[in-house]
């Protein structure tokens, strides 16, 4: 079973509790746009976990566990070759679990202290509601992702040649290249006014190359300041 389905399962239990009845794949003791509706919001809280663990962190953390504890264990109860190397399920887990701040004393407390197996999460929020002060809209973003709804870097979009411009172009380099001391400017030009393109005079491109030096001596400022 997927870990997402598995995670919603679990924290749907617990929601609308264990004592249901179901009948050819649907639940039949609640109504079941209340059971889609709690399965949803189960989906939710999942992806708000999921976009608020430190994952690089979480990783280093396992994987001083695993190399303090069992360097040498591998996963041995999987359905699939593991690829994951330096780390193992189970540290993964106690490093998602562990409260200390900072690097963890593995050696000395090995196992997180699960201090709240008994807490009915879902009874204390339904309790809690009546104290609700407005409704928050997620904007979360993964380390791989940008934000719900931001606009993703484009680049502009490729302008096509038509088959007329493409005939020309050739031969224009076609008809250039085999000029005595034709060079690389020259093919350029050539090919540039067969498509009706003008190229940056020659005041353009030294205050393009001046640009460039500018910014080049700003990043290497910053980076011998970082040093």
């Amino acid at each position: 079973m997927p870990n997402q389905l598995a995670v919603i399962r679990s924290l749907r239990q617990d929601v609308i509790g264990p004592q249901h009845h179901y009948m050819f794949g649907e639940i039949a003791t609640m109504p079941s746009e209340a059971y889609d509706d709690v399965t949803d919001a189960m989906a939710a809280v999942l992806e708000r976990v999921a976009v608020a663990v430190d994952w690089p962190r979480l990783l280093v953390e396992a994987s001083w566990r695993h190399m303090t504890l069992h360097p040498d264990r591998e996963e041995t109860l999987l359905r699939y070759q593991s690829e994951a190397a330096g780390v193992c399920g189970e540290c993964l887990a106690e490093a998602l679990l562990q409260e200390n701040t900072g690097a963890p004393d593995w050696e000395r407390e090995p196992n997180a202290e699960l201090r709240h197996q008994a807490v009915d999460w879902a009874a204390v929020v339904s309790d809690t509601l009546q104290h609700r002060r407005g409704t928050i809209r997620h904007e979360y973003q993964t380390p791989h992702r940008r934000r719900t709804g931001e606009a993703q870097p484009t680049e502009p979009p490729r302008r096509v040649l038509t088959p007329g411009e493409h005939d020309r172009a050739w031969h224009a380099i076609e008809g250039t290249a085999g000029e005595p001391g034709a060079d690389p400017d020259t093919i350029l030009n050539a090919v540039l006014g067969a498509l009706g393109i003008q190229a940056p005079s020659a005041e353009d491109e030294q205050a393009a190359r001046e640009e460039l030096h500018e910014r080049v001596g700003r990043r290497a400022g910053i980076q011998r300041r970082a040093q």
